[in-house]
């Protein structure tokens, strides 16, 4: 019987319930479900499956907002979300960095340009000017120094010390199609 495994839910456990509620079911494995045996077993186990779920999400939430509420460089502001949407875009980045095996944050920029995440994470991101040995230029799709910091901080990486110095950083958001 998959069902017990989409819900999540031990074999006899989901067949106790079914003939409980009346239906006649062998206790084995392959088990034919009817229609409504799927019903009766959504509606008793798949709330329990989508608060696990919740569950995990909240535990993914928190241990990211404590590694952002740690900073290692006293120079840049805490920087926690101002709302759903940052947050949410920060975890998904967080995510889609965790796995690649970078250990520096020049990895973790090239990564950025490359793939024009930029664009994929309006809310958090935008035009950040940069100077280098007197240049100036505008880097699109650069995230503010805080959340940069916050995001090597959940990434655990190390510094290579380009130079470069972040300076005035206006979010895409508030742009207006000014770019």
């Amino acid at each position: 019987m998959k069902v017990a495994t989409e819900f999540n839910v031990d074999l006899l456990i989901a067949v106790e319930h079914l003939q409980k509620k009346g239906f006649e079911i062998d206790r084995k494995p392959t088990a034919k479900v009817t229609d409504e045996m799927y019903e009766e077993l959504r509606i008793q186990f798949q709330g329990k499956t989508i608060k696990k779920e919740h569950e995990k999400r909240v535990e993914e939430r928190k241990n990211y907002i404590e590694k952002i509420e740690k900073p290692r460089n006293k120079s840049f502001k805490i920087w926690k979300p101002r709302n759903e949407k940052e947050e949410a875009e920060f975890i998904s980045l967080v995510a889609e960095f965790e796995g690649k095996g970078y250990t520096k944050s020049a990895q973790v920029s090239k990564y950025i340009v490359e793939n024009r995440l930029g664009n994929k994470y309006q809310n958090i991101s935008g035009v950040l000017e940069m100077t280098k040995n007197g240049e100036t230029w505008d880097f699109h799709g650069g995230f503010p120094p805080n959340v940069y910091a916050a995001l090597c901080r959940c990434l655990n990486l190390g510094n290579n010390e380009s130079g470069a110095k972040p300076g005035k950083f206006v979010p895409y958001k508030d742009l207006n199609n000014k770019y």
